[in-house]
């Protein structure tokens, strides 16, 4: 080989070495992406997947925000509900010991002096019906499509209800279930003024209504 060859190889060498060194920099700057994560591209632009939301998470968007007084006969029912609470479910029940959920917001408005239908779907076809941003104490949340649940409204985004068999009565969020709707035994009642809410009762607590 002769000198210039030996010149031009060296000098071949040395352009791939200062190509290679910064392209080395490069690659041991960037972060590692572990195998198996997302892009971080991909996933902020894929759009949400609404048909995997829980019904009741979207409910809840549309529980109240403002609190309404409920009437003297709402606050009566309500406060008979809380009365309940810690008993069984018992399907068909009406009281004194145990109730179904329309048993118990039936028991509720009966106590209120205000009869309304036995049922959960007598209850919602048969009551007048309230938006939900509407709602005061006293009204009816009724649940599922085929209306098959029914618990009593008790302020605060709250219901009490006697879900199934095997639970007792008991204060619930008011979106824990797929709301339907909500109607109002007494929709020509007026506002308490000055409402008070009564305080939930614990299950072990008991004692008779004022």
């Amino acid at each position: 080989m002769t000198g210039r060859m030996v010149r031009m190889a060296c000098a071949a060498s040395l352009a791939a070495a200062a190509v290679g060194i910064p392209q080395i920099a490069v690659a041991a700057a960037q972060p590692t992406r572990p195998a198996g994560a997302p892009h971080a591209e991909r996933r902020a632009g894929q759009p949400r997947d609404r048909a995997h939301t829980a019904p009741h998470a979207q409910q809840a968007r549309r529980a109240p925000r403002t609190e309404h007084p409920p009437s003297a006969e709402g606050d009566k029912a309500l406060r008979f509900a809380l009365q309940q609470i810690g008993k069984p479910y018992a399907w068909g029940a009406e009281g004194p010991d145990s109730f179904d959920c329309s048993g118990l917001t039936a028991g509720a408005w009966a106590y209120a002096g205000r009869p309304i239908p036995r049922t959960s779907q007598q209850q919602w076809r048969d009551l007048p019906h309230v938006p939900l941003d509407q709602l005061r104490p006293g009204d009816l949340v009724v649940y599922y499509a085929d209306a098959s649940h029914v618990a009593l409204y008790a302020g605060e985004d709250t219901v009490v209800e006697a879900l199934r068999p095997g639970t007792t009565v008991r204060m619930s969020p008011l979106a824990a279930n797929p709301v339907l709707g909500a109607v109002r035994p007494d929709p020509g009642s007026p506002p308490l003024e000055g409402y008070v809410p009564p305080p939930p009762l614990r299950e072990s607590q008991g004692g008779g209504l004022d």
